[in-house]
C-alpha cells in the first residue's frame, strides 16, 4: 500500500512531495525503457494501459528518452486505426451481432497489418487520422520508416492478441502502464481503479466538456471492457510501470469536488459522489502550479 500525506506543515513540504513523487515515477519509467532501449533488436514498442493511466505522457517521455540516446522514434496511435462507425456497423450486421467498440473488431486490422509490413520492409508508409467527433477517418499522415527507426504504437488495444500477432518476429517490446495497488491518505483508501476514475472525470470535464455524471455513467462499461479485453492479456512478458502518484488525491481534490458537487440530487450516482466528497474531507489540497512541465499529472489537471 502506498502512503500519501493528508496534512502538510508548509507549502515547501507540498512542493518537495510532488517533486519526489514525480522523480520516482521517472525512475520507474526509465528502468523499463532501459530494459528494451539497449536491445538493438527492438523495432516496435507497444504501449498500453487502461483509461486514466498516463499513456499520453508516457509516450512523450519515451520519445524524449530515445531522442536523447540518438535513436529516431516514430509514433502512431492505434486509436487512429479504428474502423469508421458506419463500417463497424456494416460488419456487425453481416456477422449478426451488435457493433463492438471495445474489442479487436473495432480495429481495421488489415490497415494495421499493412503498417506492420511497411515497418518490416523499412519503407515509407502512412497512418490514418481518426476523428472521434465525426466517427470516421479524416485523412492520413505520412511516416518515414526508412533507416529502421523504433516505432512506438500507443493505445489500450496494444495488448489485444490480434494486434500483438501483427508485430511478432520484428523485435517487439511491450509496456503496460497503470496506477497499481492502493493509496492511503489520512483515514481514506483509494485503489488504483478509483484513482483512474478521478483522473478521468477531471480530465474529461476540463478538456472535453464532459460532466461527472456522464463519466460515472460510462465507467461501468469502461471497467467491464478492461476486465474482459485488457487485463487478461497482460502477460509476464509485458513490462509493467506503476503510474500511481501519492500526491494525486491532494492535487485533484478541488477540481474533483467541484464536479462531484454538480451531480444532480436525483442521479443514481449521487450517493457515490457524496461518499467520495466525505472521504476527501481532512485531506490538504496541493496546487497544480507545483507541477513541472511534462509531469504525468499535467495530463489530467490542465
Amino acid at each position: 500500500m502506498k502512503q500519501g500525506i493528508a496534512k502538510f506543515v508548509s507549502e515547501e513540504e507540498k512542493r518537495s512531495f510532488v517533486a519526489a513523487e514525480d522523480k520516482a515515477f521517472e525512475s520507474r519509467l526509465d528502468e523499463a525503457i532501459k530494459a528494451f532501449a539497449d536491445d538493438g533488436e527492438v523495432r516496435v514498442v507497444l504501449l498500453s494501459g487502461p483509461s486514466g493511466s498516463g499513456k499520453t505522457t508516457a509516450s512523450e517521455k519515451i520519445s524524449r528518452k530515445f531522442a536523447g540516446m540518438g535513436k529516431r522514434l516514430v509514433f502512431a496511435s492505434i486509436d487512429d486505426f479504428y474502423l469508421d462507425k458506419e463500417e463497424n456497423a456494416r460488419r456487425a450486421r453481416l456477422e449478426g451481432r451488435e457493433p463492438e467498440f471495445e474489442s479487436a473488431k473495432s480495429i481495421d486490422l488489415d490497415e494495421l497489418a499493412e503498417f506492420a509490413r511497411r515497418i518490416e520492409m523499412g519503407r515509407e508508409g502512412s497512418v490514418p487520422r481518426f476523428s472521434f467527433a465525426e466517427g470516421k477517418r479524416i485523412g492520413k499522415r505520412p511516416v518515414d520508416l526508412s533507416g529502421e527507426p523504433v516505432v512506438l504504437l500507443e493505445g489500450i488495444q496494444a495488448v489485444y492478441p490480434e494486434v500483438e500477432r501483427l508485430f511478432e518476429g520484428m523485435g517487439c517490446a511491450e509496456l503496460f502502464i497503470r496506477p497499481m495497488g492502493t493509496l492511503r491518505c489520512g483515514n481514506s483508501e483509494f485503489d488504483g481503479n478509483e484513482l483512474r476514475l478521478f483522473r478521468r472525470i477531471v480530465r474529461n470535464c476540463l478538456q472535453r466538456g464532459s460532466s461527472a455524471e456522464t463519466e460515472l455513467d460510462m465507467w461501468s462499461t469502461v471497467r467491464e471492457n478492461e476486465e474482459k479485453n485488457i487485463f487478461p492479456n497482460v502477460s509476464e512478458k509485458i513490462l509493467c510501470v506503476d503510474s500511481m502518484l501519492a500526491y494525486g488525491v491532494n492535487m485533484i481534490k478541488p477540481m474533483l469536488l467541484e464536479r462531484l458537487a454538480a451531480v444532480p440530487c436525483d442521479s443514481v450516482h449521487r450517493e457515490y459522489a457524496a461518499q467520495v466528497i466525505e472521504r476527501l474531507e481532512g485531506i490538504d489540497e496541493i496546487s497544480r502550479d507545483y507541477l513541472e512541465l511534462g509531469s504525468l499529472f499535467c495530463e489530467f489537471v490542465y
